[in-house]
């Protein structure tokens, strides 16, 4: 039971260096004592969440009942608690007579509040170093480390903070030219809760945001809906707005119907079949094991086959600009297709073809 337990809550600690002896000596301990007295039914990811949050708070504020131990030099106001919903009612009983949670005071100053949530979340821009440096201690990353303290000069470039409604940072973004994210940091350099993408879906729908992310950095594909969707879980006709990039993910097929309005990355991927209909704004294929191109397939740019191991063409295949199969195996173009620019055949299956055969 007790390794059963620490191996749910190790992402969580693991997120707050901070609480790590805390949350292995004190919080498992009550946790454990909780299920095996049946007090508690079901573990949940928020509310262990929401005991972290406690817990980094109190660090954070050097609360005075830190010091308050017992003979084992564990907090009393910890270990008095029976079960996880014993220590629920201590952290809203903190919440009462603090009248929020712990908020920000220092970087007020330092930021801006550009987007009002659901729930009361906020999206906060942070604009002085003092922001980063604050936002970098409470989310346990790198942020404050003066490192990225030029950035704040730099034309199109934000940092972003997503808070609850008592003004605890979960997420921290990174923006190039305005609308562009490039990074998504959870606790500890880890990626965000599931429920926080769901929070932040309707913002980057609306606003316009685009994910310069590759998927496996988010386990996750953010159509032009602005719904968020589990790589392994892609539905047919998913459509997506900029540019995708699913390299180094374990996906093995794509979907039926795919659409992206920029460029569509598999290399570095197990990636060796796409459904039917695949229209794209460019294609990277690398060393990504797709043999063979799906019917009805459109790239609203350049084709560059060049080596990659597509060896055969569909019917249907539509090519805006040009065409590049130079060293590759395909022996044989589709009897329907389209291409824009010009055909680079050369070194390729087809040349040899042509040379081998009788005149």
């Amino acid at each position: 039971m007790t390794i059963r337990v620490q191996n749910r809550l190790q992402f969580h600690w693991d997120c707050h260096f901070h609480v790590y002896g805390l949350m292995r000596n004190c919080v498992m301990p009550v946790i454990v004592r909780g299920i095996l007295r049946r007090r508690t039914r079901r573990l949940l990811d928020q509310d262990i969440e929401r005991v972290v949050e406690w817990l980094h708070d109190a660090v954070f504020h050097e609360a005075y009942w830190l010091q308050k131990v017992d003979e084992a030099n564990r907090p009393k106001k910890i270990m008095k608690c029976a079960s996880i919903e014993q220590l629920l009612v201590e952290v809203a009983k903190t919440e009462r007579q603090s009248g929020r949670k712990y908020g920000p005071p220092a970087a007020c100053s330092g930021e801006e509040c550009i987007a009002q949530l659901d729930d009361g979340y906020t999206i906060v821009r942070l604009i002085t170093a003092e922001a980063l440096d604050w936002e970098g201690l409470r989310m346990d990353h790198c942020l404050g480390c003066g490192r990225y303290d030029y950035c704040l000069q730099s034309p199109g470039r934000a940092f972003l903070s997503l808070r609850d409604r008592f003004g605890r940072p979960h997420i921290t973004m990174s923006v190039v030219n305005r609308r562009y994210i490039i990074n998504m940091e959870g606790k500890g350099n880890r990626p965000p809760i599931d429920r926080y993408f769901n929070i932040l879906a309707p913002f980057f729908s609306r606003e316009g945001y685009k994910l310069g992310l590759a998927a496996f950095e988010l386990g996750r594909v953010l159509d032009e809906d602005g719904v968020w969707h589990k790589l392994g879980e892609l539905p047919p006709d998913l459509r997506v707005s900029g540019r995708l990039n699913l390299g180094h993910t374990a996906l093995r097929s794509l979907p039926p119907g795919l659409y992206v309005s920029g460029c569509l990355l598999i290399g570095s991927s197990l990636i060796a079949e796409i459904g039917e209909g695949l229209d794209v704004g460019g294609l990277i294929i690398g060393n990504a094991p797709l043999a063979a191109f799906p019917p009805n397939t459109r790239i609203r740019g350049n084709l560059d086959l060049r080596g990659t191991q597509v060896s055969h063409l569909s019917n249907g295949l539509c090519v805006d600009r040009h065409l590049l199969i130079c060293g590759t195996s395909i022996s044989k173009l589709p009897d329907i297709m389209s291409v824009g620019g010009r055909i680079n055949l050369s070194n390729s299956g087809i040349c040899q073809y042509r040379r081998n055969t009788p005149q």
